[in-house]
C-alpha cells in the first residue's frame, strides 16, 4: 500500500474533540521513561543527568537526585519507593530510590541463560513487585519468565510459557488491574497471549489478538502496552505488522472480566521495511484517565519510507476513538512516544527527537500536555450525586463501587467526597475515599479487608456515600 505525501488510513474513528496540546518544550535530560507516583506527581528518569520530578507551570522540572547506575522501566511500589528495572546478556538488574538515596544495583534471581529485550515492572496491591522478561533458553527459543518480590524478598524465578511447541515466547508487558490481578502478556507466532494471577491462582492463558489470517492479513505482532481502567477491566495498545505489505497497524482491544473484544483499528501507522537506522516502528503507549477516557501516543509516518514521522494521539471516550491527530508537527526523527496521567489532570505525551538542527544523534526528550477537562462533553443538565452500582454484589473478594459527584461537568469546583464501608452494626471498618472532588463519575474499588488489611468475615456490609449535602447509602453482601 503506498503513501501519499499526507496519507494516513483511519478506521472505526470519530470526530476529534477540541483537544489542545501545550507548545512542546525541551527537557533538560536525556531519557524518556516517565511513570507517576502514589500522590500524582510526574517523574522522568534519564540514566546520564538524573532523575526529575515535574513542579508546576511556573517551575518546570526540577532535578531531584543524580542518575542511578543504569536506566530503564519505572515503577512505584506502594510505599512510594521507585524501582528501576534493566537487563544485559547475563542478568536482570534493579535499583531503588527511596526518596533520599538510591540502593543497589542488584540481581532479580533468574535462570542462568541469555536474556533479551527490554524488562517490565508492576507494583501488586500488597506493597510487592512483579518483574517479568525473555530468556533465551537452552534450546534457543525465546521464553517468557517471571519473579516477584514480596515481604523483602524475591522468589524462585518462574516459567510464563512452554516453549515445546518449538516456537519462540517473547515476554510483551505487565500490569496490575483495579481488583490487584496482576497481568502478565507475551508473543507467540502470529499471536498475543495473556494470564493473570488472582492472589492465588494463575488464570487460563487467553489470546488477546491471533493474526493467524484476518482482514489485515497474515503477519506479526510486534509491540504490546497492558493498561488497566477503573471498573477491573484490562486495555491492550498492539502493533501488527502485515507480511507482505510491511504495513504496521496501530491496534487496540479490551478485556472486560470474561472475554478480549474484537480488535479496533486506530490507525495505519505506515510501512516499516526494517531497513534503515531510521526505519523506526511506530510502539506507543496507553493510559486511562480519570474520568475513563482511554488515550493512546504512537509514532506516525507521514510519507512512505518516512525517515522522521510525527508522534500521533487518538482518545476513546464510550463512542469510539477520535480521528487520529499529531501531538505537535516537526521535521525531526521523532520517537518512543509514552504517555502519563498526573494527579492534576493532564495528559503527558514524552518523546524523543533531534530536532531543531542538532546534530543526527544528538536525541532529547520533549514533553507537551493536554487537560481532561478539554475531552469531557457537554452535558445539558447537571450530574446527579450518588451510588451508581455496586458490582459485583453479592461479592467474595472484591467490589467495584461507581459513583457521581453532582454538578456541571468540566466545573472546577470541587467538594469534599467520603465513601467507606461500614459493617452490620455500624462501626466503620474501611474508608476508601477522602478528599476533593469535582463533579463527575468516579469508581473506587473494595477488597472486602478494613483499614488494618485484615480480611472481614462474611455477612452483610453498607457502602456509604458523603458529601457537604448529600448522602447515600448501599448494601453488599460478602459470601464464602
Amino acid at each position: 500500500m503506498k503513501m501519499s505525501n499526507v496519507f494516513i488510513v483511519l478506521f472505526l474513528c470519530i470526530s476529534a474533540y477540541a483537544i489542545t496540546w501545550s507548545e512542546p518544550k525541551k527537557l533538560p535530560y536525556r531519557g524518556w521513561p516517565v511513570t507517576v507516583d502514589n500522590q500524582g506527581v510526574l517523574w522522568c528518569l534519564s540514566y546520564i543527568e538524573g532523575l526529575y520530578r515535574y513542579i508546576d507551570e511556573a517551575s518546570g522540572w526540577k532535578l531531584v537526585i543524580d542518575s542511578p547506575p543504569f536506566g530503564g522501566e519505572l515503577c512505584f511500589d506502594k510505599a512510594d519507593t521507585l524501582w528501576v528495572i534493566t537487563v544485559n546478556y547475563t542478568e536482570v538488574y534493579y535499583t531503588r530510590y527511596d526518596g533520599e538515596q538510591w540502593h543497589g544495583p542488584d540481581t532479580v534471581p533468574a535462570f542462568e541463560y541469555a536474556y533479551y529485550g527490554i524488562p517490565h515492572i508492576t507494583a501488586d496491591s500488597t506493597g510487592g513487585v512483579w518483574v517479568g522478561w525473555t530468556t533465551l533458553e537452552r534450546w534457543y527459543f525465546h521464553q517468557a519468565n517471571f519473579n516477584r518480590y514480596k515481604d523483602g524478598k524475591w522468589g524462585e524465578p518462574g516459567f510464563l510459557s512452554d516453549t515445546s511447541d518449538g516456537s519462540d515466547h517473547g515476554f510483551g508487558a505487565i500490569t496490575t488491574d483495579a481488583l490487584g490481578r496482576v497481568w502478565f502478556a507475551w508473543t507467540i507466532p502470529s499471536k498475543f497471549v495473556a494470564t493473570y494471577w488472582d492472589q492465588s491462582f494463575w488464570s487460563d492463558k487467553t489470546v488477546i489478538l491471533d493474526m493467524t489470517d484476518t482482514l489485515w492479513g497474515s503477519g506479526n505482532p510486534i509491540w504490546l502496552n497492558l493498561v488497566p481502567d477503573h471498573q477491573g477491566g484490562v486495555w491492550a495498545y498492539m502493533n501488527y505488522r502485515n507480511r507482505d505489505s510491511k504495513d504496521v497497524y496501530v491496534m487496540a482491544n479490551y478485556w472486560d472480566g470474561e472475554t478480549w473484544s474484537e480488535p479496533d483499528t486506530i490507525a495505519l501507522a505506515g510501512p516499516f521495511y526494517g531497513d534503515s537506522p531510521n526505519d523506526i516502528p511506530p510502539w506507543g503507549k496507553m493510559a486511562v484517565d480519570k474520568y475513563g477516557n482511554l488515550w493512546a501516543v504512537w509514532r506516525q509516518a507521514v510519507v512512505e519510507k518516512d525517515s522522521l514521522g510525527d508522534i500521533y494521539y487518538s482518545v476513546n471516550k464510550d463512542s469510539g476513538w477520535s480521528e487520529p491527530e499529531p501531538v505537535d508537527v516537526n521535521p525531526a526523527l521523532d520517537y518512543n512516544a509514552d504517555i502519563a496521567i498526573d494527579g492534576d489532570g493532564r495528559v503527558w505525551c514524552v518523546w524523543v527527537s533531534n530536532r531543531y538542527g542538532e546534530d543526527e544523534y544528538d536525541d532529547n526528550v520533549w514533553a507537551s500536555y493536554t487537560t481532561i477537562d478539554g475531552v469531557e462533553e457537554e452535558e445539558t443538565e447537571p450530574i446527579k450525586p450518588g451510588i451508581i452500582s455496586i458490582s459485583p454484589n453479592p461479592t467474595r473478594s472484591h467490589a467495584i463501587i461507581s459513583y457521581s459527584v453532582g454538578g456541571i461537568s468540566g466545573s472546577k469546583e470541587t467538594e469534599h467526597v467520603e465513601i467507606a464501608i461500614f459493617d452490620a452494626s455500624g462501626r466503620k471498618i474501611k474508608t476508601l475515599v477522602s478528599g476533593k472532588e469535582s463533579p463527575g463519575r468516579y469508581s473506587a474499588v473494595w477488597n472486602a479487608t478494613d483499614n488494618e488489611g485484615r480480611a472481614c468475615p462474611y455477612g452483610v456490609y453498607f457502602i456509604s456515600l458523603h458529601s457537604a449535602d448529600f448522602q447515600a447509602c448501599e448494601r453488599v453482601v460478602l459470601i464464602k
